[in-house]
């Protein structure tokens, strides 16, 4: 499962990706990852916080989103990177349904529109 995934996975989550993976009962499987994750992190005292970016942050950026998501929801959230090419730079953090988009791609379609209005 390690390969798959692209690192080294506890036995615990391999049994939880196994069994939502097996039996899916008509959902997302991304979605239902996305949940149980977000449902180990709170057990854990923890929120979750998935910090898209073009490549891997430094052990100081990740300090600074650290301190920007803990002071924004008052509490510690595991900081998860996700390496998505479209987001070119800047990042974009997604923590439940919220979504703090920093990217360059959104600074730059925001500036189009402020010139269009």
């Amino acid at each position: 499962m390690g390969a798959l995934i692209g690192g080294t996975v506890s036995a615990e989550a391999e049994a939880i990706v196994r069994h939502l993976v097996a039996d899916p009962r008509g959902r997302r499987i991304g979605r239902m990852l996305m949940t149980a994750a977000e449902i180990v992190a709170d057990q854990g005292g923890k929120g979750l916080a998935v910090v898209s970016v073009a490549k891997p942050l430094s052990a100081a950026q990740l300090g600074h989103i650290d301190d920007l998501v803990q002071k924004k929801y008052h509490r510690p959230h595991y900081i998860a990177q996700q390496i998505d090419d479209s987001v070119v730079g800047g990042a974009r953090i997604r923590v439940g349904d919220d979504v703090i988009d920093g990217s360059v791609a959104t600074r730059l379609q925001d500036l189009r529109m402020k010139l269009a209005g």
